[in-house]
Order: C-alpha cells, then structure tokens, then sequence
C-alpha cells in the first residue's frame, strides 16, 4: 500500500532492548526510535525532527498516533496529523479518515 510505520517511544535505559522481545517490531515497523537511546524524548520537537528524517519524509506526510495529550498537541505544532489515542477503536477510525484524505486507503 506505499505505507511506512515507524514507532517513536518514550523508554528507560533499565527497560533495555526486553520490551522489543514482547512483539515482532522488526517486522511490524520500518523504522525505531527509541528515546533512550538517542537521548532525547517526546514531546521534544527534536525527537520528532529525527523520526521524520530517519523515514526519509516531511512532518506532514507523517501521521502519528499517541495516549498523551501533550506528544499530540507537540506533534501537531511541529506540522504532522496527529491523533490522541483514547480508545483503539475511534483512533483507528481517524487515521482512517487521515489516509482517506490523503488518497492512500488502509484496507
């Protein structure tokens, strides 16, 4: 479908590489980037910067989904459509309408 899924996440140091274990996430994203080891964390603008550089696309070709108001409201600011996760559902159905938009359907 011409879509790329990158994972941006907020993580400890003590947390490690053990939480990659929990999921295939090489297989499911093209790209990670994990704050703990690029010194950094959402929601600076920064970290945002890098992620759309490391997937080779602007701000707003991105469509980004996090639970914490604060990273959506920073998302936002620095240009991408983003979505605030409240329950699965009802963001799955908002990024649909972004794709949709965007002439790129999910199904």
């Amino acid at each position: 479908r011409g879509l790329r899924v990158g994972l941006l996440t907020n993580n400890v140091k003590e947390f490690g590489d053990n939480w990659r274990a929990m999921f295939p996430i090489d297989e499911l994203c093209d790209e990670v980037v994990d704050s703990s080891h690029v010194g950094m964390r959402k929601p600076d603008r920064e970290i945002y910067e890098l992620t759309c550089a490391r997937m080779s696309i602007e701000p707003a070709e991105a469509g980004f989904l996090d639970d914490n108001a604060e990273n959506v409201a920073a998302a936002r600011e620095y240009g991408m459509e983003a979505v605030h996760v409240l329950d699965p559902e009802s963001a799955l159905a908002e990024l649909e309408l972004i794709l949709t938009r965007r002439g790129t359907r999910s199904s």
